[in-house]
């Protein structure tokens, strides 16, 4: 999976890959659109929560800056860190890397969470050491995914 095909690579369903490009400084504004120009920057945002990071990028002797907004916080700081390692290289050529062990879905982290939230449930209540093991085992098992995102 590409990091431009990536389903996470969006914000409130819109794709944010390539973003908007604003000029901010060189000879002339040319209004580029799509996978241009060279990374020189990567800023992730301070702010929480840390849902977006901005792209500086040089493009025909002028520089544009580009925000790309996520609902997925994790992803973004996976995506950011990514792309800070991609600096000097062409926006087109990091639009086609391989992201696939970034594929943890949605849906598998929400159920995940779920089933943490009662099995800590019946641990709090019950104090059961079967209970407790089963919590371990699966927040052990949560560890390896983000492990493994990294």
């Amino acid at each position: 999976m590409l990091l431009r095909d990536h389903p996470l690579m969006s914000y409130r369903g819109i794709r944010n890959w390539p973003p908007a490009w604003t000029w901010i400084d060189g000879r002339e504004d040319k209004h580029p659109k799509g996978e241009i120009g060279i990374l020189r920057t990567v800023l992730f945002s301070k702010r929480q929560p840390a849902d977006r990071c901005v792209l500086l990028i040089f493009y025909e002797e002028s520089s544009y800056t580009g925000c790309l907004l996520f609902d997925d916080y994790v992803f973004c700081k996976h995506i950011t860190e990514l792309v800070q390692s991609c600096c000097n290289r062409f926006i087109a050529e990091i639009g086609s890397i391989d992201v696939s062990r970034l594929m943890v879905s949605d849906e598998t982290r929400k159920e995940l969470e779920k089933r943490m939230e009662e099995i800590a449930r019946k641990h709090a209540e019950t104090h059961d050491e079967d209970i407790k093991a089963e919590l371990e085992e699966l927040s052990r098992r949560i560890d390896e995914m983000r492990r493994r995102l990294i």
